[in-house]
């Protein structure tokens, strides 16, 4: 990759889409052979009733399930666009 990227760049996704709770980020990666790639990780926001907390969560339920198919698409829809070098607003393109 010409275009590189500081330490703490590659610690954040390309890009991140939502719908509702569920979050998917995508993560450019580098393989063992020196071939680029996107991953794709998802997560789920939550806060408690009781006490106000709040985070993140990889587990998913049932009544997620709209929302968790809408994200794949477009987490999907993203890497493809990444791949193919077009852009996404926000996010860099792969260096030729």
């Amino acid at each position: 990759m010409s275009d590189k990227k500081s330490k703490a760049d590659s610690k954040r996704p390309e890009k991140t889409v939502r719908n509702g709770a569920i979050g998917a980020s995508i993560w450019r990666e580098i393989g063992a052979e020196g071939a680029e790639y996107f991953a794709i990780t998802f997560a789920r926001s939550w806060r408690s009733k009781n006490s106000g907390n709040q985070g993140y969560s990889q587990k998913f339920f049932p009544r997620n399930r709209e929302e968790l198919h809408a994200v794949i698409d477009q987490a999907c829809d993203a890497v493809e666009a990444l791949e193919r070098g077009d852009g996404i607003e926000g996010s860099d393109k792969i260096a030729a």
